[in-house]
């Protein structure tokens, strides 16, 4: 009984391995295009949330406008201590925003370069 059983056995293996072997030649390009589209999702993700943390980052700035318009009535009064350094507080965060920027940006293109060499 048990060569029969086991007779049986192989033969489901071999008759799944065909099965398994039609499926994959009938659905591997699709299968590997949806495998691209994935990689694509992912990608696509990172590069949205950088760049949403990148707009985050912008928006929690000081107005740059109200800023620039208080450094041009400011910079000639020597009195005003504060209103210089909020001034110069300012002026290092848009620094810093527009380093990170320049940072993530660049990371960005070459995220997206990468995509197109190799998904492409």
């Amino acid at each position: 009984m048990t060569k029969l059983t086991l007779s049986s056995a192989l033969i489901h293996v071999d008759n799944s391995e065909s099965v398994l072997l039609q499926f994959w030649s009938l659905h591997e390009a699709r299968l590997n295009r949806c495998l691209a589209l994935r990689h694509f999702e992912e990608r696509f993700k990172e590069i949205q949330c950088n760049f949403i943390q990148l707009y985050n980052d912008i928006i929690q700035l000081p107005d740059i406008n109200t800023s620039l318009l208080l450094f041009e009535c400011y910079r000639t009064d020597n009195n005003n201590n504060n209103t210089r350094e909020e001034i110069d507080q300012t002026l290092i965060q848009v620094d810093d925003l527009s380093q990170r920027a320049q940072v993530r940006i660049s990371f960005n293109v070459i995220l997206s370069y990468i995509y197109v060499c190799v998904y492409i």
